[in-house]
């Protein structure tokens, strides 16, 4: 009677709770770029397949782009297509949920049919960020008096021909500095010189690019400008694109005093934000054999992609002027002990030359730090185990002067060695306990009475009510107040307690066997409530059922003449229990983050590692046990 009023109200909870409430929906974005799209969500989402659609007038909406992407966890996707001045909505499908939809229309006058960039000074840098390497329209510039440099401008059409007409327009203080007799040069009448010439583009994809040499006849502090207007017919469409770089003639040596980098940081995202998860100023890479097992499982792609950086690393740079200054930062990575370049850290050709060099451009706001992000590009069956170093240089933009030099060392190391012997293990102990359930379980599972399986199945119920189902709702809450820490806050409130009903369980139902129902009660219904299942669970599952109910076993807690079935239990016997469980989950943890290493490449730095076992794991386990042993008393001399 009693387990009957109990069980009642916690599976109608456990029923209703994927109804009335559960995690936000993540948000997704998409913004239109030249060659496609770009998707963006708001947190990390396993997305099973992506589809576009198109509505052209009247006409039915059609599907013109799908995309499968196998579950995996992203933030950010990609697609490459020919858009057109049409609408469209994307659907991303995430396993259980309702598709997220965004929609949008292409912008008529900047993509896709044609883009213009003005660079000044042109500086052959490729932007690491766009898939085709072209680079992006800077803010200012700063010359010396009596400096030579060159504009260029780029003409890009994107799915038509383009007929367009270019005109460059310079301020007081700029000259070309040859005849240019391709383009029709004139002044206005305040003073400007104007440069006019065609622009037509005859196919798509097809880049046109005018370069114009330039001198600065203006004297310190003058102000002028670089402007550049093209007007383009595509299609019956006239398109307008202007772009303007402003410039300061100064002492260009001033303002070097005022530039010097602070602070390096690596690893860190495409934001310049470090992740503390992992080891400062270490590459962590995939050993050959981990990368063929991701390959064989599917967790990772068949090749990789050598035009993506593999990480980054963000220099500071402090300007202590009053006024922003350009700057050109080129990086190369050498061996720690000589001046060679390895092979391993070769950026792709269209971004570097034979040196290995690379080039960004950044602006320093006046008096504060601002980051440079660096892409670094790690070929990983060429890259060694050792010791590097990064050599950046920062030069103010358009100049040979080098405003900062520094040289920073890093090492690579090859992480998953020992996580693949730990999934090895964790993959046979699945694959044994697998077979020994399915072969013995008439005998191991036989002799549970109705009674043990309803209150295992209440447990788990418990389980999922109480720890798994607040946890999905207030997990990204904790990462979003103490970021890569909230499982630290998250653990107080349901580790401990996750523990103190698994010991509960324990102590009423002292059997072995007990940990594998509930695991695998409280797991199907967890999956179930928010379709989690994946074909990687058995071995994350599997491998702590399997050390818990050995451990626990061959510790004489769950065995025939165990701890737990004695009548009353001291207190050297509740610490005992206790330390066990917390050696067994902080066992646990460390299996799994042993399994994210092969599966996902999840790397973290060991320090974090071994603060999630022993806080996490082992710690958070003795707090929930001691309760749960007691509670677990309580109970037992009721039902007796």
């Amino acid at each position: 009677m009693l387990l009957r009023k109990l069980l009642i109200p916690v599976l109608l909870t456990a029923s209703a709770a994927p109804t009335f409430g559960g995690a936000p929906a993540p948000a997704l974005k998409m913004e239109f770029v030249g060659d496609g799209a770009v998707l963006r969500f708001a947190r990390p989402t396993r997305v099973s397949r992506i589809e576009l659609w198109m509505t052209d007038g009247e006409k039915p909406p059609r599907c013109v782009l799908a995309e499968r992407l196998h579950d995996r966890p992203i933030t950010r996707h990609r697609l490459f297509l020919d858009l057109w001045n049409r609408r469209y909505t994307v659907k991303a499908f995430v396993p259980g949920e309702e598709p997220l939809e965004a929609r949008g229309v292409p912008v008529i006058g900047g993509v896709p049919d044609v883009s213009m960039v003005l660079q000044v000074p042109y500086t052959g840098e490729a932007d690491v960020t766009e898939r085709w390497g072209r680079p992006r329209t800077k803010g200012r510039a700063f010359f010396s008096p009596g400096a030579a440099f060159s504009a260029e401008v780029e003409v890009l059409a994107w799915t038509r021909a383009v007929k367009g007409e270019l005109r460059l327009v310079l301020d007081k203080g700029l000259e070309p500095a040859g005849p240019l007799p391709d383009w029709k040069t004139s002044r206005d009448d305040a003073g400007r010189t104007i440069l006019a010439r065609e622009a037509d583009v005859a196919t798509p994809m097809q880049i046109r690019q005018f370069l114009i040499p330039l001198n600065v006849t203006g004297k310190e502090g003058d102000r002028s400008a670089v402007s550049a207007r093209l007007t383009a017919k595509v299609s019956g469409w006239t398109y307008t694109l202007e772009r303007s770089v402003p410039i300061r003639v100064v002492a260009v040596s001033e303002v070097r005093k005022g530039v010097a980098a602070a602070e390096v940081l690596m690893p860190t995202d495409a934001h310049g934000e470090r992740d503390v998860r992992k080891p400062r100023d270490t590459v962590l890479l995939p050993s050959g054999m981990g990368l063929a097992l991701r390959r064989y499982l599917g967790f990772s792609e068949q090749y990789f992609d050598y035009y993506a950086p593999f990480t980054h690393h963000t220099v500071l740079f402090e300007n202590r002027g009053t006024e922003p200054v350009p700057l050109a930062v080129t990086m190369q990575v050498l061996n720690a002990d000589d001046d060679l370049s390895p092979g391993g850290f070769r950026p792709p050709d269209y971004l570097a030359g034979a040196d290995g060099r690379f080039t960004v451009t950044a602006e320093l706001a006046p008096g504060a730090e601002t980051p440079v992000v660096l892409p670094l590009f790690v070929r990983p069956e060429d890259a060694l185990p050792g010791r590097y170093r990064s050599v950046v240089e920062a030069r103010i933009l358009g100049t040979d002067i080098v405003a900062a030099h520094l040289e920073h060392p890093f090492q690579v190391r090859v992480t998953d060695l020992r996580a693949l012997v730990v999934t090895g293990a964790a993959i046979v102990s699945s694959l044994a306990g697998l077979l020994l359930f399915l072969g013995r379980q008439r005998k191991v599972f036989g002799t549970f009475r109705v009674s043990e399986l309803v209150l295992i199945a209440l447990f788990a119920s418990v389980t999922f009510v109480l720890v798994i189902f607040p946890g999905s709702v207030l997990g990204p809450l904790f990462s979003a107040v103490a970021g890569p820490f909230g499982f630290l806050i998250q653990g107080i409130f349901f580790e401990i307690l996750r523990i103190l009903v698994l010991v509960t369980l324990l102590v009423l139902v002292p059997r072995v066997g007990t940990v594998t129902l509930v695991s695998v009660v409280r797991y199907l219904i967890g999956g179930l409530a928010f379709g989690g299942f994946t074909p990687v669970d058995l071995f994350y599952l599997g491998a702590s059922v399997v050390l818990m109910e050995v451990v626990l076993y061959a510790a004489g807690v769950t065995s025939k003449r165990g701890v737990l079935r004695r009548r009353d239990i001291g207190l050297a016997s509740f610490v005992y229990v206790a330390l066990l469980l917390g050696v067994v989950n902080g066992a646990t943890q460390y299996v799994i983050y042993c399994l994210n290493i092969t599966f996902y490449r999840l790397y973290f730095a060991d320090w974090f590692i071994w603060l999630s076992v022993v806080v996490n794991g082992f710690l958070y386990a003795v707090l929930g046990a001691l309760p749960g042993m007691k509670l677990g008393l309580r109970l037992r001399r009721i039902s007796e």
